[in-house]
């Protein structure tokens, strides 16, 4: 998925409380940060949510790609500018469609 999405306080603020249980409020930088997106990574793994990707795609634009892997094969992917980004919208979405599933 290739989404517009801007790095900034309103995703890490979505990060926070959707992927890491926070309140969101003085979030990490999570959209910037290699760092702390590397701690949204660690955070899904204990809920069995797998890093499969992370790497650059090497195209014109020279964009970041992260894939999730989770369940029976499902997969949750996005495309960014920069690792950092890339690794959030994946997890959000990974985070999104796994609580769709589960209910």
């Amino acid at each position: 998925m290739t989404t517009k999405l801007q790095a900034g306080r309103e995703i890490d603020a979505l990060v926070d409380t959707h992927v890491m249980g926070a309140s969101g409020k003085g979030a990490p930088d999570y959209s910037t940060s290699i760092q702390a997106a590397w701690a949204v990574i660690e955070a899904l793994e204990k809920r069995d949510i797998w890093v499969d990707t992370v790497g650059r795609m090497f195209n014109e634009r020279n964009e970041w790609e992260c894939e999730f892997l989770y369940g029976d094969g499902q997969r949750a992917s996005a495309v960014a500018d920069t690792a950092p980004l890339a690794i959030v919208l994946a997890a959000l979405a990974a985070c999104e469609v796994k609580e769709r599933g589960e209910r």
